[in-house]
């Protein structure tokens, strides 16, 4: 993103001042998130990897993406959420990810459960934590700190989670 007006670098500082202010309540939400073991891959978990759909959902929503849906496909539903607000001359930025996550065997190598968020030191230790699920966290957080300090985004975000 290119700064094209004076008041940014105030903007700028706004967005890291309310990211710093909420350690706490992202790291509440993160492990919210890695609690739920949506592992796609084993049938059994259908229904977690649904509830991880919906909770993704739910915080496009809270952050004011203005359109999200979870759609269903053959497989697991995708969350799609779009802010669509931005001028029309500028661009639109494609977010993607994925929220499911491998399958935890072998079990005994884990030095707690992989489904219960553990904090050791500066790291947060659950299936998830390292890859995908925190960078999507990290993602919506950001988007929501610069909406909450700024008239909107400088361009349009439409954003993919496949599960």
């Amino acid at each position: 993103m290119v700064l094209e007006e004076s008041d940014d670098m105030a903007n700028v500082e706004s967005v890291v001042e309310q990211v710093r202010g909420n350690g706490d309540k992202y790291v509440s939400e993160l492990k919210e998130y890695l609690s739920i073991p949506s592992i796609s891959t084993l049938p059994e978990h259908k229904a977690d990897v649904e509830r991880t759909a919906k909770w993704i959902a739910s915080q496009l929503e809270r952050i004011g993406i203005e359109k999200v849906e979870v759609v269903p496909t053959e497989g697991h539903p995708m969350v799609l959420g779009e802010w669509l607000k931005a001028p029309s001359s500028k661009h639109t930025v494609l977010v993607y990810g994925h929220y499911d996550v491998q399958p935890v065997d072998p079990l005994n190598e884990w030095e707690s459960p992989p489904f219960t968020p553990t904090v050791r030191g500066d790291e947060i230790f659950a299936r998830g934590a390292a890859y995908m699920k925190v960078q999507g966290h990290a993602l919506l957080n950001s988007v929501e700190a610069w909406m909450d300090n700024t008239a909107g985004l400088r361009t349009n975000v439409t954003s993919i989670f496949a599960g």
